[in-house]
């Protein structure tokens, strides 16, 4: 959550915490002394904190331990210097990567130090029984539209705007406003304890569209549903292999 900031102004105002957050990072390491350091995320931050780290054992002329990074920057989604993404994976000694389908990316680069590893909600067991089985995907279907009281026949949408608190106070009215001008009549809100006060007193005061909030969501919600909105890169690969209709991305 310290790391949650999107935007010029709002990164540019935290320099002093994302520096000092990075020192104590570092401090904790030479401390520590841990067997390998796990990066999750945050590639802006793990460059910074992987460079950082290797500066210090080389001053101390001590070995540094193994560096990992999880979850690697989607160079393919956008475009990103050929360079920088080299430079970024040169950092680790290995890129754990959460689809298969990002691993010839990297090598395309000459990143040879990728291992696809998967993502925690595609690995999900009962997720992959939803992918493999028709029989029980109609099941899950039918379970979680009676839990939330719709009809089988029923329109119904899953809004997932993030899970910081800038991604949801950017999305989360624009996603109102495309059911507004919908026919889809339901909609399902998964939401994670970082944003849990701003959803829930969104949906307080705007009672234009019938959402039902579902905190800490869960991965077979996306097999229930007509349509996802969705705001988070990574969410679309997991939705489209849980065979849901489409996604739209509101950026």
């Amino acid at each position: 959550e310290e790391l949650s900031f999107m935007g010029f102004k709002e990164v540019f105002s935290r320099i002093p915490h994302f520096l000092k957050l990075k020192r104590r990072v570092v401090n904790a390491a030479l401390e520590e002394k841990p067997d390998c350091i796990v990066f999750i995320d945050s590639n802006g931050f793990s460059g910074r904190g992987a460079r950082a780290l290797k500066n210090e054992y080389k001053n101390l002329h001590e070995p540094s331990p193994p560096m990992f990074q999880y979850v690697a920057p989607s160079i393919w989604a956008w475009k990103r210097p050929r360079h920088r993404s080299r430079r970024f994976a040169s950092l680790f000694d290995s890129m754990l990567l959460l689809y298969p389908f990002e691993e010839p990316h990297w090598k395309e680069l000459g990143a040879e130090n990728t291992i696809y590893v998967g993502s925690p909600l595609l690995d999900h067991s009962e997720l992959l029984n939803i992918r493999k089985d028709s029989v029980t995907r109609e099941k899950i279907r039918t379970r979680i539209r009676r839990k939330y009281g719709v009809g089988q026949t029923e329109k119904l949408v899953a809004l997932l705007p993030g899970s910081r608190t800038q991604e949801v106070s950017r999305h989360l009215g624009l996603f109102f406003e495309v059911l507004r001008q919908t026919s889809v009549s339901r909609a399902l809100l998964p939401y994670a304890s970082p944003v849990r006060s701003m959803i829930e007193n969104y949906c307080a005061r705007d009672k234009s569209v019938d959402v039902t909030l579902v905190p800490g969501g869960g991965a077979n919600m996306v097999e229930a549903v007509t349509v996802c909105l969705l705001v988070f890169l990574s969410t679309e690969p997991a939705s489209a292999a849980t065979h849901s209709s489409f996604s739209i991305h509101p950026f």
